[in-house]
């Protein structure tokens, strides 16, 4: 028989390139040097204290091939309308404080068959470390827009955001709905990086920023017209998730809802592709984390005295989750 075609084995190989491109020029600043105007790669090296010009040329034909530069025909290098907008410091979408995460992210998965067969993560992570936080911090403001698109908050008078790290959702929320009290809380070594990035946005009178251990108990602010949790309950373990939705719950009012964004696959575990690949990087880098299902999470809140939630697959990856207290 005619053997198939090796399409799965190229598309896995070639993946990995593009990330590995992007990660190497994000930590070599190349982006930022480019913004200042086109440069060839000798110039680009001098300017980057780069040794190796014919690397560069390559990693920056790589990023020509990629989508993030353009290269004319005297061989000058220019950002691309992506990398403009995303990978240039003060750039408006600006993600660079990203990079060392998902440095981490991608090297972690690399190891992901020593994870498997030690059962134990390879490159154990601190959700709450400041580096962590700050790299994560576009994202969470992103949720944050995401949830306020979707949502009808219009009614909503207190929030509490629970296991906030950065506090970046309680920021977006505070941007958009003006005159809301909102309570962010989390373990004492995210609370710096919570209060810094508060008052960096001009809203320290109206986020409190306070202590707040899901697994010991409600997080303080309630009773609350909205519990939100993004990025926290992927990163425990099943019954770990289970008593900080409830503990969640308990500062609830009765009617009020319940806003959960994270990695969320569909119950036949293939869907949505990034989660799945998402997946394995949680459970590299996190002791019991991993993406759940969203049947999953349906028994989790219900389990907390909440509706079956309604979901939203979001733009930049992830879903966003939300039901009413009982």
């Amino acid at each position: 028989a005619k053997p198939p075609p090796p399409l799965a084995l190229q598309r896995a190989l070639a993946g990995f390139h593009p990330a590995a491109a992007l990660l190497a020029a994000l930590e070599l600043d190349l982006f930022a040097a480019l913004a200042h105007g086109p440069l060839d790669a000798p110039g680009l090296a001098a300017h980057l204290a780069a040794k190796d010009a014919a690397r560069l040329a390559a990693l920056c034909d790589a990023l020509v091939v990629y989508g993030f530069l353009a290269r004319d025909e005297a061989r000058h290098y220019a950002l691309g309308p992506e990398a403009a907008h995303y990978l240039v410091p003060g750039a408006p979408g600006f993600i660079g404080p990203l990079a060392p995460v998902f440095g981490r992210f991608f090297r972690g998965g690399l190891d992901f068959a020593r994870a498997v067969r030690e059962a134990t993560p390879t490159g154990a992570q601190d959700s709450s470390e400041d580096a962590f936080l700050r790299g994560i911090h576009a994202g969470a403001l992103a949720t944050g827009r995401d949830i306020v698109k979707r949502i009808d908050l219009s009614g909503a008078k207190r929030l509490i955001e629970a296991g906030c790290g950065g506090a970046g959702v309680s920021i977006a929320l505070a941007r958009a709905l003006p005159g809301r009290a909102i309570v962010a809380s989390d373990l004492a070594a995210a609370l710096p990086t919570a209060r810094a990035f508060v008052a960096e946005a001009g809203l320290a009178d109206r986020i409190a920023v306070e202590h707040g251990d899901m697994l010991a108990g409600p997080p303080p602010g309630g009773p609350a017209d909205v519990v939100m949790m993004r990025a926290l309950l992927q990163v425990l373990g099943p019954d770990q998730a289970a008593l900080a939705m409830k503990n969640a719950a308990l500062s609830l009012r009765s009617g009020g809802l319940m806003v959960v964004a994270g990695a969320v696959l569909d119950d036949d575990g293939l869907a949505p592709v990034d989660m799945v690949g998402f997946n394995l990087t949680l459970m590299t880098l996190f002791e019991a984390g991993r993406a759940y299902t969203f049947s999953r999470y349906a028994d989790w809140f219900a389990q907390a005295g909440i509706d079956t939630p309604e979901r939203a697959i979001l733009p930049a990856g992830g879903s966003l989750l939300w039901g009413r207290k009982r």
